[in-house]
């Protein structure tokens, strides 16, 4: 996001015609503004995940079996359970 803050401001500065002073003291001040706004961004981004994962896991969670799964006598192969026609 910084970069591409420099980036627009070079080139919009030097669209404008105005002095390179100002055109790198701009660019300068837009990376640091896009370097911290995409630091915030970010970190928003990374906690609304961390969220979703944990209410996913709360609400799905992974059984603990030890062992108490099906054996494999009563396991169905797939094309019994489809009557035969699998395609």
């Amino acid at each position: 996001m910084a970069l591409s803050a420099f980036s627009v401001a070079i080139v919009s500065g030097m669209l404008a015609d105005k002095p390179i002073d100002s055109i790198l003291t701009n660019a300068l001040i837009a990376m640091l503004i896009g370097q911290i706004a995409g630091y915030a961004l970010g970190r928003l981004i990374g906690a609304a995940y961390a969220e979703a994962l944990r209410g996913f896991e709360q609400s799905n969670p992974i059984p603990d079996l030890d062992g108490e799964g099906p054996s494999p006598e009563e396991v169905v192969p797939v094309a019994e359970a489809a009557g035969g026609a699998v395609a």
